[in-house]
């Protein structure tokens, strides 16, 4: 009787533990499933995220020399400045910069060769501004000079109504109202004389008045 009641003791456990045993293999094999990714698939996601930052940063270091005459004359632009094609081919190099809010456009800086004397220049640019109502164009245009280690700069501020001329020198003039310039001549010893320009809406330009300002005082010589 004891051999009877042991043999269906052993059937009966044999019944009840074997379903929980497969039963908890297979929630171990579903778990394994949601295991968190291997190292090798996490360092493909990182791979993944650092190439979209490198995207977003820029390939390449942003170039802020401006050269002139082959290189030994050479500037530093600004950094929130963008590097433009130049519209016209005695243009060396252009430049867009933001507009500040409430400002209808960007302000542009060109750079080049100059030529011609410093007065004449200085006339020409008088002659691209409308003044205010009663007001003579030397009434809002100031001309400071300065002189340094073989170097010459006058720099022209005038505002007013800008006569642009988008489609070069020779094409139709565009009246732009509430317009500041700042030009600069800087007359370098045995390099010859350089254009530096800037002008667009007021405050876009009295925004980065500072900016322009060290842009002139950047130049570099090379002997």
């Amino acid at each position: 009787m004891k051999q009877i009641v042991s043999f269906l003791i052993t059937i009966l456990a044999a019944g009840i533990f074997m379903p929980v045993e497969i039963a908890s293999s297979q929630s171990t094999t579903e778990a394994a499933k949601q295991e968190p990714a291997t190292a090798e698939s996490t360092d493909d996601a990182k791979e993944g995220a650092d190439e979209s930052a490198d995207e977003a940063a820029g390939d390449e270091p942003v170039d802020l020399s401006v050269p002139l005459k082959d290189g030994a004359v050479e500037f530093t632009a600004a950094k929130s400045w963008t590097r433009k094609k130049p519209r016209s081919n005695i243009i060396a190099h252009e430049f867009s910069v933001k507009p500040v809010k409430g400002d209808p456009k960007a302000g542009r800086i060109t750079v080049m060769a100059a030529m011609g004397s410093v007065e004449a220049n200085i006339a020409r640019w008088k002659k691209q501004f409308l003044p205010p109502d009663g007001k003579s164009i030397d009434d809002v245009a100031a001309i400071k000079k300065t002189s340094t280690d073989g170097m010459t700069t006058h720099i022209v501020d005038i505002s007013g109504t800008f006569l642009d001329q988008p489609r070069g020198p020779f094409g139709p003039k565009v009246e732009e109202a509430g317009y500041r310039m700042l030009a600069a001549i800087v007359s370098v010893e045995d390099q010859g004389q350089f254009f530096l320009k800037f002008y667009g809406p007021k405050k876009t330009v009295d925004s980065q008045e500072k900016a322009f300002r060290d842009f002139v005082n950047s130049l570099k010589t090379k002997s």
